[in-house]
């Protein structure tokens, strides 16, 4: 079993208001009974994880989002190629298993269910913790989940060791949607100290 250092406790209260936030925004879009449930958060050793995502070959299709104002952050969240058409269908108002390859309507609803997600967190922020933020638009990819990560570390310009992971779940209509968002704070030491501040 993987050992991960432990997340600051701030950070984990900001992961788990954001999931909550964003869960009611994704069921009112889908009009559904969807919800996302945190599934984990932890700090991980930089190149841990990309060794980790370059062993997995799996192809996925992936949001970039800038968080920026106060502070800078770094959001990336990505689906495997199956639940990406899943996510389609439901946003679309589609029969399941309609979406079967990729197109614009694809790439479309990636971007906005981490659009929705990346705004949770930057809502949170701003009216909890008093830390003004606002999503960039999302920057869409589709290629091995190694290639994204990489990308979307050198995106960064991150020196720091570890990384605060967020993992989550999508629970819909029955289906357990796998998902997995990423973020990367610009400047980890103000942040920290700007939440024990309050």
């Amino acid at each position: 079993m993987e050992q991960h250092t432990p997340v600051n406790k701030y950070i984990r209260m900001v992961s788990q208001m954001s999931v909550e936030k964003a869960s009611a925004v994704l069921g009112k879009l889908l009009k559904n009974d969807a919800k996302i449930e945190l599934e984990n958060v932890y700090m991980s050793d930089m190149s841990a994880i990309t060794s980790k995502m370059n062993a997995s070959g799996e192809r996925i299709i992936g949001a970039m989002i800038d968080l920026t104002g106060d502070t800078d952050f770094k959001f990336l969240l990505f689906v495997n190629d199956k639940d990406s058409f899943l996510l389609t269908d439901l946003m679309l108002r589609k029969p399941i298993g309609t979406t079967t390859a990729f197109g614009p309507y694809v790439y479309s609803t990636v971007k906005e269910i981490g659009n929705i997600l990346a705004s949770a967190i930057a809502g949170v922020f701003s009216v909890d913790f008093k830390l003004n933020l606002k999503p960039t638009p999302p920057y869409g990819m589709h290629d091995f989940s190694g290639s994204i990560f990489e990308e979307y570390i050198m995106n960064s310009q991150i020196i720091a060791e570890e990384i605060v992971i967020i993992e989550s779940v999508f629970n819909v209509v029955g289906h357990g949607l796998r998902c997995s968002m990423y973020i990367i704070p610009v400047d980890e030491k103000k942040v920290l100290e700007h939440l024990a501040a309050i």
